[in-house]
Formats: structure tokens, C-alpha cells, sequence
């Protein structure tokens, strides 16, 4: 098994002083072109780029299938200072969005072996959230395609305790919370691969918020695949030996 450095990188963006992305792969431009995806979360508050040894599924994917992974920390996200943190205050999906798809875009111009015709992006939660958005607000289509899990889709959806916390209430900000409903723009969807998964039984994230998507582009005769899993909370936890294979052949597809 060859060996598969990390890499961070920081990168000077929309008029902010910087982005983190963190990449995990065969970072060599001698190797082949070889497929990338982002696993995303961009969750107010969080990081994803620590110096933490963690393995997952991404771990098996870069060191048995040549992907190139990357984590990115924009906008939003904590340890950066206030300013930062609150440049997503009462809008939730707008340019911590911007920056998964602005960074991504950029390691892709500054890196020929990273296959901009195989870019995909997935996440779970939050990160189903943003994967979506994502895909829905991609002009360019840097991301050709994605995986969204146990994704909020309207904020109006959601438990009120962490909405309001960061989106204040929709009597004060309805534009905020127009602004951030992903169903009001799966057209963006159209000509993408696009998967669905949640779990019937969540609790935290329910199933009404994928139901919700599901009829916004089956209204638009959107094509995506869905996958729900019967009476599952919002970890999965019962299925994800079934979820980790499902993904894996849709990595490889």
C-alpha cells in the first residue's frame, strides 16, 4: 500500500483572510488523474480540520480506491475569531456554501491530477444540509456529484432550540429562512448525480425534511436516487454496515 501524505492548505477567498482545507490522498503530480470528493459538514460553530488521527470510510477510499479526499473549514466555523464565526449569523447556507464550493474549485485549477470530471462531495446532518446546497447553488458545476444523509432542508423544519440560536425568528428573518430552504432550488439539482438517505425514525433531523426534498424534485422531474432505512434514528446506527457498502459502490459509479 503506498504511502498518502496530508496536506492543509490555506487560501486567501472572498475578501476574507483566509480557508482551511485539509487533504488527504496521493498528493503527487507524477501520480495519475485520479477522482476527488469533500466530506462536508460546514456547521456553525465546528471544525473538521484538526490534528486528530481519525479513520473512516474516506481512510479506506484514499488508500484502496485512489480518492482524493478533502475536509474545508470556511466561513462559520469556530477557533477563527468572531468576525468569522458570525459571517453566517442569520444566514445559514449562504457563504459557508460558497466556500466548499470556491475552495474546491481552486485545488482543482492548482492541481491537474485531481479529476475535475469526478468531484463529488457528501455529508451527513449539517452536512446533508450544505452537500445539497451545494449541489443547488454549484453554477459551475465543480461538484458533479453527491451523497446527502439525514439532511435538514428547510430550517422552518427544524428543532427550534438550535434554529433560532443561529437564524433568530422567522417572524424577524423569513428572508433568511426562504434564503436557506434548499427546496426552493433543486433546479440548481438538474444534470447532477444525486443521492437521498435517511433513516424513518430520526428523531433529531425527521424524515419529513428528505420527504420535503423528494417531492420538491419530483415536482420538477428531477432524477436522484433515495435510500431510507426503516425505523433508523438519525445515526443509522442498525444499517450502517449496509450504508458504508451502498456507498462504496456509488463512490466507484
Amino acid at each position: 500500500m503506498g504511502q498518502y501524505p496530508r496536506s492543509i492548505f490555506r487560501l486567501p477567498l472572498a475578501s476574507f483572510e483566509q480557508k482551511s482545507a485539509k487533504s488527504s490522498g496521493s498528493l503527487n503530480p507524477e501520480t495519475r488523474i485520479e477522482p476527488s470528493g469533500a466530506i462536508n459538514y460546514a456547521g456553525p460553530n465546528t471544525v473538521r480540520i484538526t490534528d486528530e488521527a481519525s479513520f473512516g470510510f474516506e481512510s479506506y477510499m484514499v488508500t484502496n480506491r485512489s480518492v482524493i479526499y478533502g475536509r474545508i473549514d470556511g466561513r462559520g466555523s469556530a477557533y477563527k475569531g468572531s468576525k468569522m464565526l458570525f459571517e453566517i449569523y442569520r444566514r445559514l447556507g449562504t457563504v459557508e456554501i460558497e466556500d466548499q464550493i470556491a475552495v474546491t474549485r481552486l485545488l482543482q485549477e492548482t492541481y491537474p491530477w485531481i479529476d475535475s470530471n469526478k468531484t463529488g462531495i457528501w455529508g451527513w446532518s449539517y452536512g446533508g444540509f450544505s452537500t445539497t446546497m451545494v449541489l443547488a447553488t454549484d453554477r459551475k458545476s465543480v461538484f458533479k456529484c453527491g451523497i446527502s444523509v439525514a439532511p435538514v432542508t428547510s430550517w422552518i423544519y427544524y428543532d427550534s432550540l438550535y434554529t433560532e440560536r443561529f437564524m433568530g425568528l422567522p417572524e424577524d428573518n423569513l428572508y433568511g429562512y426562504n434564503q436557506s430552504d434548499v427546496t426552493r432550488l433543486v433546479e440548481g439539482i438538474r444534470g447532477k448525480k444525486f443521492m437521498l438517505i435517511h433513516g424513518t425514525g430520526d428523531d433529531n433531523v425527521h424524515y419529513q425534511q428528505s420527504m420535503a426534498l423528494n417531492k420538491a424534485l419530483v415536482d420538477r422531474d428531477i432524477m436522484f436516487e433515495q435510500q431510507s432505512y426503516t425505523d433508523e434514528a438519525h445515526a443509522l446506527s442498525g444499517d450502517l454496515k449496509h450504508i458504508w457498502e451502498f456507498r462504496k459502490k456509488k463512490n466507484l459509479e
